[in-house]
């Protein structure tokens, strides 16, 4: 199937009247040509669809209690958000609990949707535990990742880990040509994060966030993460986990290459305000802001990619200087050709109006509006 659009962004770059064809679920071909068999979307916009690589739930679903089935309605529902590659990420757990979590996302991997799952837990520390049950943190030299990795293999892709406790230094060594560490939920000094980048660690985990406070004599993981060119950083866009000027300082420390914007979401995201679970913890939404219950600790996100995106362009960037973050660079860390309106990349595509309102999307080969997505 063959498309024209007057604009479209592929990472930093703008293409303007262009023609896309389409063929199963690749780009076959991205031309300048008038095109008389083209479905013409005229003024609307096309970007590469999103790619969240830290998501706990949408909808009333959680990933710690989530079904095979509940994957399947998970993936549906991040459609609509323009999300059509994405990591179920699970708290703090217990073994069983993250046993029953990788069997279901390595079930739904051939769907081709989830690209792995990501352990955010329980391999954190308890300064820095944040939204996550205390009596599930295990030290990483008592954590059995061989078993985990030997019985689920690619569908544990990422594993938060703060880098000080006991054995995260040799796990890292270890297993970090198999799997993604994370440094976060972390109260290391600079010379412990140092280790962990050292040991195999090229990953952060929504940064400023559930670490240590940057010091001018101790940067720590902050100033380590902002200075370091090959080491990504995650960035919650909600405009709660971060003000607008430490985003805008992230993006003037960090090439944009190495910035990923997550949504953190949990399952009261596009539920409204109430009273929701995250994993065993009781957590209240007030103005779409999720803490614990009876605290002031920040329970993950309402947030969704789509949102992500028009709170950037509020506070003052053009989609050209952030949109890579949303799309090719959380591709290129999970290792799929994806996030650039190219030949042989994903031919899976948003579609948005003037104002960046989410119209449909591209997948397969078809177009779907918004609204219809349900009807699937």
């Amino acid at each position: 199937m063959k498309y024209f659009f007057r604009r479209g962004y592929s990472g930093t770059k703008i293409i303007e009247d262009f023609v896309i064809q389409v063929e199963g679920d690749r780009i076959a071909d991205v031309s300048f040509n008038e095109c008389h068999d083209c479905i013409d979307f005229g003024d609307s916009i096309l970007t590469p669809s999103f790619v969240d690589i830290h998501t706990h739930g949408i909808m009333g679903i959680d990933s710690f209690t989530a079904t095979y089935d509940d994957f399947k309605i998970w993936e549906k529902l991040l459609l609509k958000h323009g999300v059509q590659f994405f990591v179920p990420t699970i708290v703090s757990a217990p073994i069983p609990v993250i046993e029953n979590f990788l069997k279901n996302v390595k079930y739904s991997i051939p769907r081709g949707s989830i690209l792995g799952g990501r352990l955010e837990g329980p391999l954190i520390s308890m300064n820095k535990k944040g939204a996550h049950n205390p009596k599930n943190l295990i030290p990483p030299r008592e954590f059995p990742v061989e078993d985990l990795v030997s019985n689920y293999g690619d569908a544990l892709k990422i594993i938060d880990i703060a880098p000080e406790l006991d054995g995260a230094i040799e796990m890292i060594e270890s297993f970090h040509d198999k799997i993604i560490f994370s440094i976060g939920h972390t109260d290391c000094k600079t010379e412990k994060c140092v280790e962990g980048f050292k040991a195999g660690s090229r990953h952060v985990t929504h940064l400023f966030n559930a670490m240590r406070p940057f010091h001018h004599r101790d940067p720590g993981l902050v100033g380590e993460a902002l200075v370091l060119d090959d080491v990504n950083v995650e960035v919650i866009t909600d405009l709660v986990h971060l003000a607008p000027e430490t985003i805008k300082l992230i993006f003037k420390c960090k090439r944009l290459e190495n910035i990923v914007m997550i949504t953190d979401s949990i399952s009261a995201t596009s539920m409204g305000d109430g009273e929701y679970k995250l994993g065993e913890l009781d957590v209240e939404v007030r103005n779409g802001v999720a803490k614990i219950k009876g605290t002031d600790t920040i329970a993950g996100s309402t947030l969704t990619l789509d949102k992500a995106l028009k709170n950037m362009i509020s506070i003052g960037f053009k989609p050209e200087d952030f949109l890579s973050a949303l799309t090719v660079n959380p591709s290129r860390i999970m290792g799929i050709k994806h996030g650039l309106i190219d030949v042989n990349y994903y031919g899976r595509m948003n579609v948005f109006d003037s104002q960046f309102n989410l119209k449909g999307i591209i997948r397969d080969d078809r177009y779907r509006e918004v609204e219809g997505i349900d009807g699937d």
